[in-house]
Parts: C-alpha cells; sequence; structure tokens
C-alpha cells in the first residue's frame, strides 16, 4: 500500500510504502493527489490545488489577466515621463 505524506498545512510533501501492519497516522492519506496539481493539499476529503491561479501563472509565464485599468507601472519605461506629464495635465 502507498501512503501519501502531508505537512502541518496539509501539503503533499512525500511517498513512501505502507507496511501491511503499520498504525494509520494523520498525517498520511492513502489517496493518491489526481496528476496536474501544481502544489496538492489535502482538504479533509479531496486533494485541491493548493497553489493561488496568480501563482500558477507566474511558474508558466503566463501574464495576468487584465483588470481594464493600467498604472503608471505598467507603462514602458521610455514611455513613463510622457504618460506622467498627461496624467499630472488632467
Amino acid at each position: 500500500m502507498i501512503g501519501y505524506v502531508i505537512d502541518e498545512n496539509n501539503y503533499y510533501i512525500d511517498v513512501f510504502e505502507i507496511l501491511e501492519d503499520a498504525t494509520q497516522l494523520d498525517n498520511v492519506i492513502l489517496v493518491p493527489p489526481p496528476n496536474g496539481l501544481y502544489r496538492p493539499k489535502w482538504d479533509g476529503n479531496k486533494w485541491v490545488n493548493g497553489m493561488e491561479q496568480a501563482e500558477i501563472d507566474a511558474l508558466n509565464g503566463q501574464p495576468k489577466p487584465p483588470t481594464g485599468k493600467i498604472t503608471i507601472d505598467d507603462v514602458p519605461e521610455h514611455l513613463k515621463g510622457a504618460v506622467q506629464t498627461e496624467l499630472d495635465a488632467h
């Protein structure tokens, strides 16, 4: 039998083979985490993704979805002076 070890925050940390006569431990889950989870976390009933979408996007190099608003930090460096001047005028 295979056991999946979780830490104190219920995140998957290790896997090992369990002997037939072993005592069940609170931090060992017998259900395997499904493929595709970036940071498997046990919610008490099932494995869930333990990372926020923004963290996943950062790992994958995905840009954040547009919010409809931009800030001066979103403007390329070589245009910041002109944009700031225009913003200050309004």
